[in-house]
C-alpha cells in the first residue's frame, strides 16, 4: 500500500511538471507519425512515395503509435498517451519491484526523477525515450531479482531478456544495454561456468534474436543493413566530440538532482545483492554517455539522447540515499532531508526559465503543422513534390510527396559526405544540392516553417548556388488564414517558398498558349545566386539586389491566398504593378486575359529586355530573336479598382 500511495503521489507530481512543458512536441516526432499514418493508410512503412527509406530510429514506437491511430486515436493524443503511460509505468516498476532499497529516502529518488524537466519533456515530446526508459527499468529489475534469487532465477532473467529485446526494437542503439546486462548475468551468475553461461543466454539471446529479425526486415524491406538515420546523423570527428562534450555538460547540470546522489550510490557496490543492478547502471550509463559524446548528441532540447539513462541514475541515486541513511535515526533524517531537497530542487528548476539553450523548449513546431496543413489543402489536386529542411510536422500535416533535404528520410543525401569545413550540427551537416535539383521539387522550403528566402544548411546553399535553380525557381508568398499556433498564439502566417516555374504549381502550357496562376504575380525572381554571385556582380550591386528582394518579401502588396480547397488565388491588397519575370515564350501574337475579369485591372506582356507592341484589341506581338525569348507578364491594379482584387489566373493565348 505505501508503494501504491507513493506511485500516486509521484504521478501527481509528474503531472504538474507535464503541465509546465505542454503543449510542446518535437518536430521529429511527426516523422514517426508520418510513417505510422502511411502504414495505417496502406502505403507501407514509408515516409513518402518512391524509394523505401528507414528514416525513423524507433520501430516499436512507430508501430505502437500506428496501432493507436488505427483504433481511431488522434495522432498527437496517441503520442501523449504512449509517452505518459510509459513514464508512469517506469515509476511503477521502480517502486513495486525490489530493485530499489526499501528505505523512504531511497524511494524518494523516484520522486526526483518525476520532478525533472527532462522526464516531463520527453513524456510529452513525442519520441521514444519514455518507452526505452520503461524497458530499461524492467530489464534492471529482472537482472537484480534473477541474480539474487535462491533458485535459478530463470523467469526474472527471461523477463529482463524480453525487455532488452523490446529496447532493441525501440532504438537501434538499444543493444548496448544488452552488453552490460548480459555481462552482469555472466559475472554475477554463480561460481559454476555452465550456470553463468546459461544465465547470460537467458538475458542476451532474446535481444540478439530481436536484432537479427529487425536486420533481416531492414535488408528485405529497405535494402539496407543500417537505418538511414544512422547514415545521416552518426559521426565521430573532433567537431562531433566537441559538440558531444557540450551536450553532456548541459545534461549533467540539468540532471544534477540525481547525479550527485548517484555518485554516492556507488558505495553500495560493497553490498553483494546490489552489485548486478549497480554495475549495469554504472557501466551502461558510462558507455551510453561516451557514445553520445562521440556522435555529438543531437539538436533536440532537454538532453533527449541521455534521457533513458535517468532510469539507472535513479537506481544509483536510490542506493546513494540509502547509504546515507545507514547508521541510526539521525542519518535517516539527514538522508530523507537530502532526498526531499533533491525533489524540491528538480521541481523548482522545472518552474524557472532555462538559460541553457540546450535545455530550452522550442515553439515553432505548430507553425510547421499549420504550414503543412495549408499546403496540403491548397495543393491537394496538384500533389506537388515539396522539398523541406524540417521533415516533421510540415510533411506530416500536408500529406504531400516530400523530399528531406537534410537526408534523414533520403538515402542519397544521407550517403553524401558532409562538405569540407562544414559547421557540425548533429543531423544537419549533409546535403546534396545537385541531387535535389535533379529531383525537380515543385516547392522548396528552406529552414524552419513557414520558410525563408535564403538557405542555412549545406544542401540548401548548394541548391541556391546552382544557376539552374536561379533560372527555374521563384519565391512565392502565400498567406494563411488565422489559426491556433500553439502556446496561446493565434494569427496568420506568410509562407515563403521557392517554386519551380514549370512545375505542377507553375506556368501550365498547352497548344494555345499558357496559364499563369494569379499568385505567381507576387513572385520574386532572384537574378543571380546571393551565396555565389557571378564575378561581374559588384558588392554594391549584390547588396542592392538583396535589399530589393527583402523589400518584396516583407511588403508585397499581392499574396497567394486560399479561397477553397485546391484553389489558390493572387490577392492584391493595394494598387500597383505586379510582375512574373522572365517566362520562356515563343515569338508570336498573344492576347492576355485575367480570370475573373475585374474592373481597374490591366495586363501587359513584354520581353524581359526590349519591348513589345500592343494593338487596340490588346494583342501583344513578340518578334523572333536570335536568343530564346523571355517575357515579363505584368498586372497593374489601378487606383479605381475595388480592393482586394483576386486573380485566379492570367491566360496568355496565341492569336492566329
Amino acid at each position: 500500500m505505501p508503494a501504491l500511495l507513493l506511485l500516486l503521489a509521484v504521478s501527481l507530481l509528474a503531472l504538474g511538471v507535464f503541465r509546465d512543458v505542454l503543449p510542446w512536441i518535437v518536430d521529429d516526432a511527426f516523422i514517426s507519425l508520418r510513417y505510422a499514418d502511411r502504414l495505417v493508410a496502406g502505403e507501407g512503412l514509408t515516409w513518402t512515395d518512391g524509394e523505401r527509406v528507414e528514416g525513423y530510429s524507433n520501430l516499436l514506437w512507430v508501430l505502437a503509435t500506428a496501432l493507436l491511430g488505427w483504433l481511431g486515436v488522434d495522432w498527437i493524443v496517441a503520442l501523449r498517451v504512449l509517452g505518459f503511460s510509459c513514464t508512469i509505468a517506469t515509476f511503477a516498476v521502480l517502486l513495486f519491484s525490489d530493485l530499489l532499497p526499501r528505505s523512504a529516502a531511497a524511494r524518494l529518488a523516484v520522486a526526483a526523477l518525476a520532478s525533472l524537466t527532462i522526464t516531463a519533456a520527453w513524456a510529452v515530446g513525442g519520441l521514444e525515450s519514455p518507452m526505452l526508459m520503461l524497458w530499461l527499468s524492467v530489464a534492471m529489475a529482472g537482472v537484480h531479482r534473477g541474480l539474487n534469487a535462491e533458485g535459478s532465477g530463470k523467469a526474472p532473467l527471461l523477463v529482463a531478456g524480453a525487455a532488452l529485446a523490446l529496447a532493441c526494437w525501440t532504438r537501434p542503439d538499444g543493444p548496448l544495454w544488452t552488453v552490460f546486462a548480459g555481462g552482469a548475468a555472466f559475472i554475477f551468475g554463480g561460481r559454476c561456468a555452465s550456470t553463468r553461461w546459461q544465465r547470460l543466454c537467458w538475458v542476451a539471446l532474446p535481444a540478439i534474436t530481436a536484432v537479427l529479425l529487425q536486420t533481416g526486415f531492414r535488408i528485405a524491406y529497405y535494402g539496407d543493413w543500417l537505418p538511414n538515420t544512422a547514415r545521416a546523423k552518426v559521426a565521430s570527428t573532433a567537431a562531433s566530440r566537441a559538440a558531444g562534450f557540450d551536450y553532456i555538460v548541459s545534461a549533467a547540470v540539468a540532471m544534477r538532482a540525481l547525479l550527485l546522489p548517484a555518485a554516492v550510490g556507488l558505495f553500495a557496490l560493497a553490498r553483494r545483492a546490489a552489485r548486478p543492478a549497480l554495475c549495469v547502471g554504472l557501466f551502461g550509463t558510462a558507455a551510453w554517455w561516451l557514445y553520445v559524446h562521440q556522435i555529438g548528441g543531437d539538436t533536440f532540447p532537454c538532453s533527449r539522447l541521455l534521457a533513458p539513462t535517468l532510469v539507472p541514475l535513479t537506481v544509483m541515486a536510490a542506493y546513494g540515499f540509502d547509504v546515507l541513511a545507514q547508521g541510526g535515526r539521525a542519518r535517516v533524517r539527514i538522508a530523507t532531508a537530502l532526498a526531499v531537497a533533491a525533489v524540491v530542487t528538480a521541481r523548482v528548476e522545472a518552474e524557472l526559465p532555462r538559460e541553457d539553450p540546450r535545455q530550452q523548449l522550442t515553439d515553432w513546431e505548430y507553425q510547421g503543422l499549420a504550414t503543412g496543413e495549408w499546403l496540403g489543402r491548397a495543393f491537394k489536386n496538384q500533389q506537388p513534390l515539396v522539398a523541406v529542411d524540417a521533415a516533421g510536422g510540415l510533411p506530416f500535416a500536408s500529406r504531400l510527396p516530400s523530399l528531406d533535404m537534410l537526408g534523414l528520410c533520403d538515402r542519397e543525401i544521407a550517403s553524401t559526405p558532409p562538405p569540407a569545413f562544414e559547421r557540425f550540427v548533429p543531423g544537419h551537416t549533409r546535403g546534396n544540392g545537385a541531387y535535389v535539383l535533379a529531383r525537380e521539387p515543385d516547392l522548396v522550403l528552406f529552414n524552419l516553417p513557414p520558410g525563408s528566402p535564403q538557405p542555412q544548411w549545406a544542401g540548401g546553399r548548394q541548391l541556391e548556388a546552382a544557376p539552374a535553380f536561379v533560372r527555374d525557381y521563384r519565391i512565392l508568398l502565400l498567406q494563411t488564414e488565422a489559426r491556433d499556433l500553439g502556446y496561446g498564439k493565434y494569427g496568420d502566417m506568410r509562407i515563403t517558398a521557392w517554386a519551380r516555374l514549370d512545375g505542377r504549381l507553375g506556368v501550365q502550357r498547352d497548344e494555345e498558349g499558357l496559364s499563369v496562376p494569379g499568385y505567381w504575380l507576387a513572385s520574386y525572381r532572384q537574378p543571380f545566386s546571393f551565396l555565389a554571385p557571378p564575378p561581374e556582380v559588384t558588392p554594391t550591386a549584390l547588396y542592392a539586389e538583396v535589399q530589393r528582394g527583402a523589400a518584396i518579401w516583407r511588403a508585397s502588396g499581392m499574396l497567394g491566398v486560399q479561397v477553397q480547397d485546391g484553389v489558390v488565388v493572387g490577392e492584391a491588397r493595394r494598387p500597383g504593378t505586379y510582375t512574373l519575370e522572365r517566362v520562356p515564350l515563343a515569338p508570336g501574337r498573344y492576347r492576355l486575359e485575367a480570370a475573373p475579369p475585374t474592373a481597374g485591372v490591366s495586363l501587359r506582356l513584354q520581353p524581359s529586355s526590349g519591348s513589345a507592341g500592343g494593338d487596340r484589341d490588346g494583342v501583344f506581338e513578340l518578334q523572333p530573336a536570335d536568343a530564346p525569348t523571355y517575357v515579363d507578364i505584368s498586372c497593374t491594379i489601378g487606383p479605381d479598382a475595388e480592393l482586394p482584387v483576386q486573380i485566379r489566373e492570367v491566360r496568355v493565348s496565341s492569336v492566329r
